[in-house]
Parts: structure tokens; sequence; C-alpha cells
């Protein structure tokens, strides 16, 4: 397990239920179902097998509350169904990089997860190092859902008592006197919902949001992202267009996002 959800579990005291969604190649058609059952019973058995036996090392060295499951199914699919039937309040999962065809076409499960949880998920990049979790940058294009998500990251996060960078990526499409007073509106709504006072308001510029996000987390060494995701149309779920799940891709530090309705 990764560094990141320990120490956030011990800090909130939270239980951790360590899932694992497992599917099986069919080979051939003509290939009798017993068969099929049968190396479906033995994933099964070898996974819960793996999975139980670093639960009992979390709750070994670490006291945490720990429980397992898995479940045969597409993945992503399968992890929202988890999600709901164990009310879990915040989802870890690890991601891989993807450029090109594979991103667009192939996808991956965990920024699947991301689009579609109604709940917060937390992607950990695979050669993330977790050190604090002292500055964290929220992502916000002024959407109402973004000052709820703050109040919710806050609520969650503030046994940290992080710097929150609230940044907005601006396009040159209006000048800067127009950016920084549109960012003080936000601000203004931001401060009459949330009590949290470790926050600060930025306007960085750039045609390629995306560069341009990881330009920012770059130069102010930030520990993790947030961002905001809502339901994607069609076009974007096809071609990936979404910023967020460009950012699970591609993103070298943990990025949590909240889900809401547009």
């Amino acid at each position: 397990m990764h560094s990141a959800s320990i120490g956030l579990a011990k800090k909130i005291k939270a239980k951790i239920l360590l899932f694992h969604a497992y599917t099986i190649t069919y080979v051939s058609p003509d290939m009798p179902l017993d068969y099929y059952s049968e190396q479906i019973k033995e994933t099964e058995n070898e996974i819960g097998a793996k999975l139980k036996a670093l639960c009992e090392r979390v709750k070994k060295t670490t006291k945490i509350r720990c429980a397992t499951a898995s479940h045969y199914g597409i993945e992503a699919e399968t992890i929202l169904k988890i999600i709901k039937k164990h009310k879990i309040d915040l989802v870890v999962m690890g991601t891989k990089g993807a450029s090109g065809i594979n991103e667009r076409l192939i996808g991956s499960i965990t920024a699947n997860v991301i689009s579609a949880a109604s709940k917060p998920v937390i992607a950990v990049p695979e050669k993330a190092i977790f050190e604090s979790l002292d500055k964290i940058v929220f992502a916000t294009d002024y959407m109402p859902g973004d000052v709820k998500a703050l109040e919710h990251l806050t609520d969650i996060l503030k046994v940290f008592n992080p710097k929150i960078h609230v940044l907005h990526i601006a396009d040159y499409e209006y000048n800067a006197e127009t950016e920084n007073y549109t960012m003080e509106k936000f601000s203004n709504r931001v401060a009459r919902k949330v009590r949290y006072k470790n926050l600060s308001y930025h306007v960085a510029y750039g045609t390629e949001q995306e560069k341009a996000l990881e330009n920012y987390l770059k130069k102010e060494s930030a520990a993790l992202l947030m961002m905001t995701t809502g339901k994607r149309t069609l076009l974007d779920i096809l071609f990936g267009k979404a910023l967020v799940k460009k950012m699970a891709y591609h993103t070298k530090i943990p990025m949590i996002s909240f889900y809401y309705k547009r």
C-alpha cells in the first residue's frame, strides 16, 4: 500500500477496505464452462489470500482497522458497485500513465472510476513519492461544485493543516484585471462557505491547460492536486477531452477528484 493511504487513514482514524476486482480471459468459446468456473474460483482464493496477508500486515504495523473484499467483474464497474455497497467515503487507487491511442481508446480504470464515482477518489501515480501534505493545489474553473468540493476537502485534510493554492488556468481570452476580479469574486464565495483559513488564490496563464497546470505543480512543489469532475458528454467519454481524466494519466503527484452534479 502507498504511504499516502496509510498516512491519511492514521490521521483521520479511518478503516481501510482493501479491494481487488479481477477478470478471467476467455481463451476459446469452445472451452467448457466448468474450466472457467474453476479458474475464477482459483483466482478468487489466490487474491483473497494475498489481500488477507496484506491486511494483517497493515493492522500489525500501523494499528489501522482493515478489511478485505474481492469480486469478479469489469474493474471500473465493479469498483463503483463496491463503493456504493460498502458506503465508502474516500477511494484510493493506483494509476499508470498512458498516451496517444492508449489514452483515447483503451482508457484507465482509475480515470473511469474518477469520471463516474460519487465519492472523492485519490489517484496515486505508480512512481509517486509521498512525503507530506503541506501544499495542495486546487484547480478551479469557478464552477458551483468547486466551493462544495473545497468545503469537503478541507474537512478531510484539515488535520494536516496544508497550504491550499486555489488556482485558475487562464488562456489569455480576458485581460489580467478581469481574471483577478473573477478570482476575487470566487474567493468571496468560498469565504462564505469554507471555514478553513490557510487558502491563497492564484491565476496562471497558458493556452494548454494541462501543460500550464503541470508547470505550476512543479514550480510550487505541490504534494497533491485537487480537481472536480461532473457528468461528461459522450464526446468527452469517447475521446478523453476532460482535463481531470488527462491529469489522472499524466500528473506525477497524487490527485484527488470530487464529483458533483453540474
